[in-house]
């Protein structure tokens, strides 16, 4: 019985920029050749942006929380942490 695997190495994904549509393919692999789906188990993505079972992340990031009065964008970095889940069909 195999194992998925992450390819895809841990950590700070970056700065996305707000209101530009973004894509990230996350990557397992799966010795016995199963289908891995994936899965959010804590934290949450940036408003905007979902992860689909095939493990892409996508969208167009936003913040929601905007401040009245300000006719322009304010520049500021949003840290956002989560986790992902991958697993096989037998639940690995």
């Amino acid at each position: 019985m195999g194992l998925p695997v992450w390819k895809t190495v841990g950590g700070d994904l970056g700065i996305i920029e707000e209101r530009v549509f973004y894509k990230l393919q996350l990557e397992a692999e799966e010795t016995t050749g199963q289908d891995i789906s994936y899965t959010l188990v804590s934290g949450k993505l940036p408003d905007g942006l979902i992860l689909r079972t095939d493990g892409s992340v996508d969208g167009y990031p936003r913040v929601t929380d905007v401040l009245q009065g300000t006719p322009f964008d304010v520049s500021r970095n949003i840290k956002s942490t989560f986790v992902v889940r991958i697993k096989n069909q037998d639940g690995i």
